[in-house]
């Protein structure tokens, strides 16, 4: 099992506390919360993937996909009359 200096786990417990303090507001809204003065009180800006607000819609069109399938399978039978 690894062993860790006692100094590496408090400095490394003290990141992990750093770091929820900060994440904390992102995490309940202050509104509604009252918040000690002691800790951040600026929310962390989420990202599209995160905030929930990204939405892409893909559609294919039948017609092209049957034609490129076509020229697709005639340039693989061609190679292959080729090679044989």
């Amino acid at each position: 099992m690894l062993e860790f200096p006692v100094w590496k786990r408090i400095w490394l417990w003290g990141l992990t506390l750093a770091a929820a303090a900060a994440a904390l507001p992102s995490l309940f809204s202050l509104a509604n919360l009252p918040w000690p003065g002691a800790l951040p009180d600026q929310m962390v800006s989420l990202g599209l993937d995160l905030a929930g607000g990204s939405h892409i819609l893909l559609e294919a069109d039948p017609a092209q996909v049957r034609a490129q399938r076509l020229e697709n399978m005639e340039e693989l039978v061609r190679a292959q009359l080729r090679n044989a």
